[in-house]
């Protein structure tokens, strides 16, 4: 999208977008909205709350689009990225995901996460964008890594179609706009039971207003986005720190300036504005070499994983959730398995110390997610 030639009124839209993004990077900061957060959360206390905001979101989302699409507010099927395109990379999905959530949880949170806390005071995080922006762009652009890997290994076992590489198109072809409102207000309607059946969250303020405010600010995105010249975009932030990054080693040249972009700097500023209301700003530094090495391969792992499943827990697990996307449920898959085994690994590390080793400790945390028979068990819980 060429800034320099844009209208007052596109310029309004993009206005209204960074709002929403003040707004979103406000509102996450005080909920302590964060996917990693969820799993931990679950794995760790059997809490299920954050995990529910998450699903209030995905429902919002899904609901939002569904309903909007049919009367030409929101344009899905020509996006950036593709989430509908052809041919339907479900290996990549998942291995980008699973890569995606080992390195959320070494690295403290998703891309979301990291950009809330920039504006909460981490320099851990902004360490980790650093990092996680240029594996992303030099991932992407060239693509080093992302291509071969598809090329070699995931489109030879990509699932062909000719309509859409989501739920309604494949089911209903060219009538998949009628299905997807038809699945999408049943998927939406069974997360909102799923959410909506447990006291405790509809008790939880903070985590109903969490989950309302990402849905909401995902389908408002949708809708002004489609509004603009080229591709509709969502809310996503790996490709977008990616940018962030060029755009500021480029010396903020406003050709290099994005949707994306601007979507991070609202949210980094909503966040900042929060931590200066609620007092909670923070200047967070490292706490050992360990702590700066989880912090390093993580941003790594969500730079490279990231384009792989062509989106994060926000990029996928909301945003493309919301299209129907097909590699969208599978790359939520990927990404609580990743984070939950390396949760795992890490507890059991720290309570046996030399005893250990990386394959014991994944083969137990497989065993504890019920993954593999209590017979292969090669470490003791307390």
């Amino acid at each position: 999208m060429d800034f320099a030639s844009l209208t007052a009124a596109q310029w309004t839209l993009i206005g209204a977008i960074f709002f929403i993004a003040v707004i979103l990077g406000a509102v996450v900061n005080k909920t302590h909205f964060c996917t990693m957060g969820a799993v931990s959360d679950i794995v760790n206390m059997q809490d299920w709350r954050r995990m529910r905001a998450w699903a209030l979101a995905m429902a919002v989302a899904i609901l939002g689009v569904v309903l909007l699409e049919p009367l030409g507010l929101i344009e899905a099927n020509q996006t950036m990225p593709p989430y509908r395109g052809a041919p339907i990379a479900w290996a990549g999905a998942l291995i980008g995901g699973l890569l995606f959530g080992i390195g959320m949880t070494l690295a403290s949170g998703c891309g979301n996460k990291t950009v809330v806390r920039i504006g909460n005071g981490s320099v851990k995080s902004l360490f980790v964008a650093i990092v996680l922006g240029t594996v992303a762009y030099f991932t992407i652009n060239p693509p080093l890594l992302d291509a071969p890997l598809r090329v070699v290994l995931f489109n030879p076992i990509a699932i062909p179609h000719s309509n859409g590489g989501d739920l309604g198109s494949l089911i209903a072809g060219e009538a998949g706009v009628w299905a997807r409102l038809l699945l999408g207000g049943a998927i939406g309607a069974a997360l909102l039971y799923f959410v909506l059946r447990a006291a405790d969250f509809r008790s939880s303020r903070d985590h109903v207003l969490g989950g309302v405010v990402v849905g909401l600010a995902v389908v408002a995105v949708w809708a002004l986005t489609t509004q603009l010249p080229g591709p509709a975009s969502g809310i996503t932030f790996v490709g977008p720190i990616a940018g962030t990054v060029e755009y500021t080693v480029g010396g903020f040249d406003r050709a290099l300036l994005s949707i994306g972009v601007i979507i991070v700097c609202g949210v980094i500023l909503g966040s900042l504005l929060w931590a200066l209301i609620s007092r909670s700003f923070r200047i967070e530094w490292f706490a050992s070499k360990q702590d700066f090495s989880y912090h390093l391969i993580g941003g790594a792992l969500m730079g490279l994983g990231g384009p792989l499943s062509m989106g994060c827990t926000f990029g996928q697990g909301i945003t493309g959730l919301s299209t129907l996307a097909i590699t969208a449920p599978l790359t939520v898959v990927g990404l609580i398995l990743g984070s939950a085994i390396t949760l795992k690994v890490q507890y059991y590390k720290l309570l046996h110390e030399e005893e250990a080793t990386l394959a014991k400790s994944v083969t137990t945390a497989l065993v504890d997610l019920r993954l593999l028979p209590q017979s292969m068990r090669r470490l003791e819980d307390l």
